[in-house]
């Protein structure tokens, strides 16, 4: 016998008949905040964040040892065992919260082609989804409705992150977190192909670790005030 479970935010559930049913009007919105809280729930969960202060002890006692003695062995073998699995959750959690950002203020989160009638666009910039409307004289984008050059693929993380990129002038999330995230991100990448663990700790990034949690919150807090329609 098989069992099945599932889970949305309440008020959240939508069917989608193709990816590009996301921008339906009545579905931008609760599809946003679905792939905001799910991934918030691995974030808060990952076994870096469930431990911070066990690492932040291990750090302090590594730096307390001094350069000139014998460094003592500390044990980092179930943070190292989860790093890759840790990487994964964060480096999922905000790409879903960027991409929420950008849903919730009006932009595509699908790649578009950088073809002729999109020349006055840049696909390394967020392009707003009244452009894309705007360009193909339509009303709405949704699966009878799909723009020629909106790719079925959506926004990497890494293409996010790109500072020669400018998804932060939208998403306006603190450059710190763009920066660890850019390496958190980097390991993840090697996912198929990871022949070993190397992960660097240290007690600034036991601090941005802790504000990310305190920043995702407090979004998490405003959004889930507002009234779904």
């Amino acid at each position: 016998m098989t069992y099945s479970f599932g889970m949305v935010p309440q008020g959240c559930f939508v069917e989608l008949e193709s990816i590009y049913d996301i921008y339906k009007i009545e579905n931008i919105r609760r599809i946003a905040r679905s792939m905001f809280v799910l991934t918030y729930g691995s974030f808060k969960h990952s076994y870096l964040l469930l431990n911070l202060d066990d690492l932040k002890d291990k750090i302090i006692a590594l730096e307390s040892q001094g350069e000139n003695k014998e460094p003592k062995q500390i044990n980092m073998q179930l943070f190292n065992v989860h790093y890759l699995i840790d990487c994964i959750n964060i480096c999922t959690c905000f790409e879903n919260y960027f991409k929420y950002k950008l849903l919730v203020k009006g932009y595509m989160i699908n790649r578009v082609k950088n073809i002729s009638i999109y020349k006055d666009l840049y696909t390394n910039k967020p392009i707003l989804i009244d452009d894309i409307l705007r360009i193909n004289k339509i009303k709405e984008i949704n699966s009878n409705n799909i723009p020629s050059a909106v790719s079925k693929n959506t926004l990497s993380l890494s293409e996010i992150l790109n500072e020669k990129n400018d998804f932060n002038r939208v998403i306006k999330a603190p450059s710190e977190f763009f920066k660890y995230l850019t390496e958190l991100n980097k390991f993840r990448n090697n996912l198929h192909h990871c022949s070993l663990i190397h992960a660097d700790y240290s007690l600034n990034r036991i601090d941005v670790l802790k504000r990310m949690d305190k920043y995702l919150q407090s979004e998490l807090d405003s959004e889930m005030i507002q009234e779904l329609e």
